[in-house]
């Protein structure tokens, strides 16, 4: 029975079992049938299909870290807001210190 684990080649392409591979580009699983690793690099790489994944997979990356930023700033907010009102608030419900 034949091993059903993935192997990285020197080129860092990960080889899949059944001549399957992913493209380092668009990160698509491409058939590499009988000629091998050369449907990859030679057909593959450099098609319009792979250029489109590759444009893809780059702006959901960069869709990302700006929500990520986005996201962050709201947090920043609610928790400057949060703490001033805390704040506020025990300052008003405790006599002992004086506003």
């Amino acid at each position: 029975m034949a091993e059903s684990q993935s192997t990285i080649n020197e080129e860092g392409i990960i080889i899949l079992p059944d001549n399957w591979a992913v493209c380092p580009d668009c990160l698509e699983k491409v058939n590499l049938g009988s000629a091998g690793i050369v449907n990859l690099t030679i057909h593959h790489r450099g098609s319009k299909k792979c250029k489109n994944g590759e444009k893809k997979r780059k702006a959901k990356s960069i869709l990302r870290k700006r929500m990520t930023r986005r996201f962050q700033y709201i947090l920043d907010f609610f928790l400057i807001l949060h703490t001033q009102v805390l704040s506020a608030f025990f300052r008003i419900s405790n006599p002992a210190v004086r506003i």
